[in-house]
């Protein structure tokens, strides 16, 4: 560095504590540390909130490790080829390995179960709850805002133990619905349009056209009708479904156009 860029002291600068010499002082805007952190080189120490030995094992856990299978290399995650190999040793004879295997299979079947049946068992909690609420809001006859979820839009299947939501499952939902709707009602007006052309006698190319695209509308009209339509469509229950496919119909009918409408529809 000339002369000229030297910083300029104070005539009785002196060297001291806090006062290095000028030579070796730090330039402004150049790093005193131009190399940075040496990597690696971080706090071994975690924090009071980490859990960083789970964090090591399980990424240790999915770490991809190369396998021989069938004659073809190919990677696995570490703990799965060690369950492949705890259930290998079982199947060979090996009475703790089959032991460990089972045992470890049977507790994450009960886990699950378990899961399913306190699901099972909340969601035919919340429906005794809000149906007892809404009788007894008939009965007094109060108008309040309905829940979300709806108890009705709630399908236990006993035969599994599964739920089934046909309907919007929370308030930010009813946007989606809200939009299925209007999308719904848009179709109606296109079918109802079409159907007044059709019945003015277009010529036949034209009629071919219009039935097709009438064939259309139906279809996705029952589509969206089935999710975002009516409750006592959405509603409906998966035996309904079952017998609607079955027959190629649709047994609830276009509850939103009136019976005439609906006749029309299925020509």
């Amino acid at each position: 560095m000339s002369d000229d860029h030297k910083p300029q002291l104070p005539a009785l600068y002196e060297v001291g504590f806090g006062k290095p010499p000028v030579s070796t002082r730090f330039q402004k805007g150049v790093s005193g540390n131009p190399q940075g952190r040496p990597r690696g080189r971080k706090s071994k120490i975690p924090r009071l909130q980490e859990e960083r030995l789970k964090t090591i094992i399980l990424q240790e856990a999915y770490r991809d490790i190369p396998i021989q299978d069938r004659g073809r290399t190919r990677k696995i995650p570490l703990i799965t080829a060690n369950i492949r190999a705890l259930a290998l040793n079982g199947a060979k004879g090996n009475n703790r390995a089959a032991n460990i295997f089972t045992s470890a299979v049977q507790k994450i079947e009960a886990d699950n179960k378990k899961l399913v049946m306190d699901a099972f068992g909340s969601a035919c909690d919340y429906k005794r709850m809000w149906n007892a609420e809404l009788e007894r809001r008939r009965r007094l006859r109060l108008t309040l805002p309905d829940p979300v979820p709806h108890p009705d839009d709630i399908i236990l299947d006993v035969r599994d133990g599964t739920v089934h939501y046909r309907g919007p499952r929370s308030r930010e939902e009813f946007d989606l619905y809200e939009m299925g709707e209007t999308f719904i009602e848009v179709l109606q007006e296109q079918h109802a349009e079409m159907t007044t052309q059709l019945a003015a006698g277009p010529s036949e190319t034209e009629r071919d056209k219009l039935l097709r695209k009438i064939d259309d509308i139906k279809n996705s009209l029952k589509t969206l009708m089935r999710q975002f339509g009516p409750p006592e469509i959405r509603r409906a229950s998966p035996a309904i479904r079952e017998m609607e496919d079955l027959l190629g119909t649709d047994l609830t009918g276009w509850s939103r156009w009136g019976e005439e409408e609906a006749d029309g529809c299925d020509e």
